[in-house]
């Protein structure tokens, strides 16, 4: 089997770094063993390290042509979410082994004409995320949706005014006003266009740099024609809800159609999920498919779009989506209207829509078919059908306990109660959702236990997880936040140690009562280390050390909530000689306790 190193970056709502979750899965699917790794973390060098001549890389995959540098003498694969113009630099740098998947067919050809040292290119739509929730078509609560952010164009045209001075501001905004009057033309078309018009001629390599001169005008048509759109249908009486940051500087004299939500990718994910209607504007795709899309089949929506060469290929309007000609923007807000209005022929569209999305464009389908590309890009044929699935691999550290994986840990697990907290604020929490972060738990809880092999998950905590059951979601969460609240209490007392052994190293001769001086340094220190924490056990421990007091990896409001329970739930204290420990009945199910807890001290944590 191959080995796939997946390297995360940054991105926009973190989509692409979603991306790379699901694309690892297809990977698997496709016969190669997968390792990701995020280059965002403190701990990304470390591991790299670590990997260099431990573990065979056959492929290093990123997005938007992140980290070339990573591959070493490996293949080096990467997906663009964007122009190539947009990547240039990082483009001109590929080697000849270096394969490049686009999302416009326009965007392979432009590689192949303007970046020689790219031989292999290979066009793939954009598939989408979608959460499962399966809300009946007819009971979805929100009528049309949209989820993206908002630039008002006039600041694109701003941008454009200070970066071009002279003629190359007319130039500028002979093409702004080219692609504004024209939008079914491309980039490329445009400049052509005004060079052509002007008798300028250019050599490719020339034409390359121009083109990532002028992408700012790109970015200004692509605001513009979404302002636009989400303007046609709440100025004709459309309410639109609306996810994504800048939204708020939307003006119109029919503001209150629009409906600016709150919370990130996954509320946005969620409220698709329980929409009739995801609208998309395409982010100058020509030839291509779009995220918004995708996820808007999967998620049983009816997908409404402009067109594109592929759309138009690919589908027919009315069928499993519905398209709108960027020409003709008067015709949005009828069509909608009409979904709006006859939900039977709307559902039958969304119904079609997801069919056809599950069947084939998952990001599982486009990450096998990547991994086939790659695999005849390196003279090996294609993906065998039904090879067997490939491993999760993990970094073979030999330095254990390192404290920037410690870090990368915590910050991992306080994203994880983050999104819980933005899910409670801004939506309802189902099951769907403790399933989903449940799984990101266990992703983090085996990646770091790679290098922290003592980090472990109770045995009760995993079955009741594996098991919850929507009526008892309220009692999961609490588990789930106390399990989580343990991860954090182990990396802490860990900084605890740490600090501690520098305080006895330079005082020696003090005792480390809780009541002593260095206690006192110690507490303080880490308020100041954990000011910003927003955690409720962070700041249990933080207080508990300022008021001189210890503590430990339980946390207490759960104890508050459950310490009480009657004898019908709360049974006797058992011993699993299997396991070597002691476990507490509760709602008739095991819940374990540490190796060389007594009977007492299980009584106690629990009674």
């Amino acid at each position: 089997m191959k080995n796939v190193l997946l390297i995360k970056g940054q991105s926009q709502y973190d989509a692409m770094r979603n991306y790379i979750d699901e694309i690892e899965v297809g990977f698997q699917l496709a016969g190669f063993n997968t390792l990701v790794l995020d280059a965002m973390g403190k701990s990304f060098g470390l591991a790299m390290e670590e990997i260099k001549d431990a573990m065979q890389i056959d492929v290093v995959f990123a997005c938007n042509g992140i980290l070339p540098e990573t591959a070493a003498g490996r293949t080096y694969a990467t997906y663009l979410c964007d122009h190539p113009a947009a990547h240039r630099r990082r483009l001109m740098g590929l080697d000849g082994n270096a394969v490049v998947f686009t999302c416009d067919a326009f965007h392979a050809e432009y590689i192949r004409k303007y970046f020689p040292n790219i031989r292999h290119v290979r066009f793939l739509p954009l598939s989408g995320s979608f959460c499962p929730r399966e809300i009946p078509f007819r009971e979805r609560k929100n009528g049309v949706v949209f989820t993206g952010s908002y630039t008002p164009p006039a600041r694109y045209l701003d941008h454009i005014g200070r970066k071009f001075k002279g003629e190359l501001r007319g130039f500028a905004d002979s093409m702004a006003k080219g692609m504004e009057h024209d939008p079914g033309q491309t980039l490329e078309e445009c400049l052509g266009r005004r060079l052509g018009e002007r008798g300028i001629e250019v050599t490719d390599a020339e034409f390359g740099e121009l083109m990532e001169e002028f992408y700012p005008v790109d970015q200004y048509a692509r605001s513009l024609y979404r302002d636009r759109a989400v303007r046609a249908l709440v100025e004709n009486g459309v309410r639109v809800h609306v996810f994504g940051n800048g939204w708020d500087g939307f003006q119109s004299a029919h503001a209150e159609n629009l409906l600016v939500e709150k919370g990130d990718f996954y509320i946005a994910r969620k409220a698709v999920a329980d929409a009739k209607i995801s609208l998309n504007v395409m982010p100058w795709f020509k030839a291509g498919f779009q995220e918004r899309v995708a996820a808007a089949m999967l998620s049983g929506a009816v997908a409404v779009t402009d067109e594109s060469a592929y759309v138009n290929a690919n589908f027919v309007s009315g069928r499993e989506l519905v398209t709108y000609p960027l020409e003709h923007l008067e015709e949005l807000p009828e069509k909608v209207k009409h979904l709006l209005s006859h939900e039977g022929e709307a559902e039958e569209i969304a119904e079609r829509g997801k069919a056809r999305a599950r069947a084939e464009l998952t990001w599982q389908h486009r990450a096998i078919e990547m991994a086939g590309f790659l695999l005849e890009s390196m003279g090996e044929g294609g993906v065998a059908p039904g090879c067997q699935r490939g491993k999760v691999l993990q970094v073979p550290y030999t330095r254990r306990n390192n404290r920037a994986v410690g870090l990368d840990a915590l910050e991992r697990v306080g994203g994880i109660m983050r999104e819980l907290d933005e899910i409670h604020t801004h939506s309802r929490l189902e099951l769907c959702d403790m399933e989903y972060l449940y799984q990101r738990y266990l992703r983090l809880l085996a990646d770091t236990r790679a290098a922290f092999p003592e980090v472990w998950l109770g045995r009760f905590v995993d079955e009741y997880m594996e098991n919850l059951k929507e009526e008892d979601l309220e009692a999961g969460e609490e588990i789930f936040r106390m399990a989580c609240m343990q991860f954090q209490a182990m990396f802490l007392s860990a900084e605890n140690k740490a600090l501690e052994k520098r305080l006895r190293d330079a005082r020696p001769r003090h005792a480390s009562a809780f009541g002593s001086h260095e206690w006192k340094v110690l507490a303080r220190r880490m308020r100041e280390k954990y000011a910003g924490s927003r955690e409720r056990a962070v700041a249990e421990i933080l207080d508990r050390m300022e008021a001189g007091k210890g503590f430990s990896a339980y946390y207490q409001g759960f104890v508050d909530k459950y310490g009480k329970i009657g004898k019908e739930q709360l049974e006797e204290v058992g011993y699993d000689e299997a396991a070597g420990m002691r476990y507490a009945l509760w709602k008739g199910k095991r819940m374990y306790y540490p190796r060389g807890y007594s009977r007492e001290n299980v009584a106690a944590a629990v009674g």
